[in-house]
């Protein structure tokens, strides 16, 4: 059946109104709006069934996998938990890799997940190890600088910036 075809139910779920369609499994697997009212859960689940990417996912504690998200702001930042912070790792040619993570994850106390190796050369003569907290992954942009699915080459060198910060 067609994505736009399958039923809709729209319910009251602990104060929010929640819609999902009839084929829905849970969050980490399915669409789903949430919102104060009907019409904002609607809306909510047309923005999260928007087209998908794949991004490796590093959970703290947890080995990195590669997992698909909503290419949207919602999207992501619920895979963070929080407002999203995305930073360059690795300008190439035909695409770069950014990690994404939560823009105010050491302020909020999230666990630490791993160090990326930062140059501070202009600072000190020492490289530096910045803690990233929370759940982050890595994608790639479009040159129009919109996010999209990470690349094998590219995931090669998330594996690899994640092996030199590993806890």
């Amino acid at each position: 059946m067609e994505e736009n075809k399958k039923k809709i139910t729209i319910q009251k779920d602990e104060g929010s109104w929640v819609a999902t369609r009839e084929d829905f499994e849970d969050l980490q697997q399915s669409p789903a709006g949430f919102g104060d009212t009907p019409v904002e859960a609607l809306y909510n689940l047309f923005e999260d069934e928007k087209p998908q990417i794949s991004v490796l996912v590093k959970r703290p504690g947890m080995e990195a996998v590669i997992e698909n998200v909503a290419n949207n702001l919602k999207g992501m930042q619920a895979l963070v938990g929080g407002s999203i912070e995305v930073v360059l790792i690795s300008e190439g040619n035909e695409s770069s890799l950014y990690m994404v993570c939560n823009e105010e994850g050491k302020l909020s106390g999230l666990p630490i997940n791993f160090f990326l190796l930062r140059d501070y050369k202009h600072y000190t003569p020492t490289a530096g190890m910045d803690p990233i907290v929370g759940t982050a992954f890595f994608c790639a942009y479009t040159d129009e600088g919109d996010p999209d699915s990470i690349t094998p080459e590219l995931e090669a060198i998330a594996r690899e910036t994640l092996r030199k910060g590993a806890l």
